[in-house]
This record gives C-alpha cells, sequence and structure tokens, in this order.
C-alpha cells in the first residue's frame, strides 16, 4: 500500500485513502472527514479566509515619523495640525511643533507637540488633528488605546467629531472601540492651557482587522 502523501492538497494526491487527510494540515481544525468535493472546497476557503487584526494603518502617535522613529527636536509634526487655538499664531491649520518636554520623552513611541518651538502658549483650548483611513478594513473591529502626557488639561477626545469622553485621563485610557466608519476617520485631541508652557504626548495602541 502506498505511503500517505502529508500535503495541504491532501485530497488530491490520496483520493483512495481518506485516512490520510485526518490529520492533514489543511484540515486539523475539523473534527469529521468531508464526503464530497464541495465540503472539502469549502474547509480550504474557510481557512484562507481566516483574518488577523493588525495596527491601523496610517495612524501614529504624536511627534514620530512615517517609520515611527522619533520626529527631530523642532521639526513639524508629519500627522498632527493645529486647527484651533486661543492666540494668533499664524494661518490655521499649520502643522503642530515636536518639543522637549519635562512631563514626558520623546522616543519612537511618541514625543511632545505644542503650537510653538518654545512651547509657550497663551490661556485657552488648543485643538489637535489626525487622520487615518480604514478603507479596506472592518471598522467595527478597529479598537484604540491611547496613552497621554499633556499640559494642562485634556478637554476631550473626538472621534469623527463624537465625544469619546475622555478628560484628564491618568496616562492610559480604556480602549474606544466604537465610532469608526469606512474610509477617512478623524481624531481631535483639546488641549486647554493655564497659561506658561503647553503641549500633549499621544503613544497610540491600535488594531483593526482588514476585509
Amino acid at each position: 500500500m502506498n505511503e500517505c502523501k502529508w500535503t495541504d492538497d491532501c485530497w488530491r494526491v490520496n483520493p483512495e485513502r481518506p485516512e490520510c487527510c485526518k490529520h492533514s494540515p489543511s484540515v486539523t481544525y475539523v473534527s469529521w472527514l468531508p464526503n464530497s468535493f464541495t465540503q472539502r472546497s469549502s474547509i480550504r476557503r474557510k481557512s484562507n479566509q481566516i483574518k488577523v487584526p493588525v495596527p491601523i494603518p496610517g495612524l501614529f502617535g504624536t511627534a514620530v515619523t512615517n517609520n515611527k522613529k522619533a520626529s527631530p527636536i523642532g521639526s513639524s509634526d508629519l500627522h498632527y495640525v493645529l486647527t484651533v487655538s486661543p492666540e494668533n499664531i499664524g494661518t490655521l491649520p499649520r502643522a503642530a511643533k515636536v518639543i522637549l518636554h519635562g512631563y514626558g520623552p520623546n522616543n519612537d513611541l511618541a514625543g511632545f507637540i505644542s503650537p510653538r518651538l518654545d512651547a509657550w502658549g497663551a490661556p485657552g483650548q488648543y485643538i489637535y488633528k489626525t487622520t487615518f483611513d480604514l478603507s479596506g478594513c472592518d471598522p467595527s473591529t478597529a479598537s484604540i488605546t491611547f496613552k497621554f502626557n499633556y499640559d494642562n488639561h485634556i478637554d476631550d477626545v473626538l472621534l469623527n467629531g463624537a465625544s469619546t469622553g475622555i478628560h484628564d485621563p491618568n496616562t492610559a485610557t480604556p480602549p474606544i472601540s466604537a465610532g469608526f466608519v469606512s474610509g477617512i476617520n478623524t481624531l481631535e485631541f483639546l488641549v486647554t492651557n493655564d497659561g506658561g508652557p503647553t503641549g500633549v504626548r499621544v503613544e497610540i495602541t491600535s488594531l483593526v482587522t482588514p476585509l
């Protein structure tokens, strides 16, 4: 009798010996042997349809490059823009500035951004915005967790214009898992300065399942 041939196409190379395929890698997740070509094809299709969650494409922490390395101090943030400022600092929106701040580190996870390179700002609310694209992903599977350092207050984080209820968080936040849409999504960080230096540092952990 011929030996069993262990291949992903077990059913074709062992047509007369179905017992060879009972432990084939292509069917290890079922406890029965299909008895028709249609059932066997269905098994192979299902095994190819398993989707693994990945980090949300195009979503970055503050003050990191496209390669997720720390941006140089004094550079403009590549992904975050300032859209609201209580003082006249030029035309808005404009890129936020990467600064040094004693409230948190600048590293490959995130760094501090501020309206100006000297980090000083008038009292009032500043809004920083970033966008990401979920085209080709299932938005119902998306989730984001933030870890913050800030000066002086986080008033809220808006996802597509809706409040997430985040207010002056103690560094890490619970995951956000609702409010995402197919296509372009917007995150806005509302930061209030009491006076003097101001800025925000946001680390982001995210997941989404591709379609």
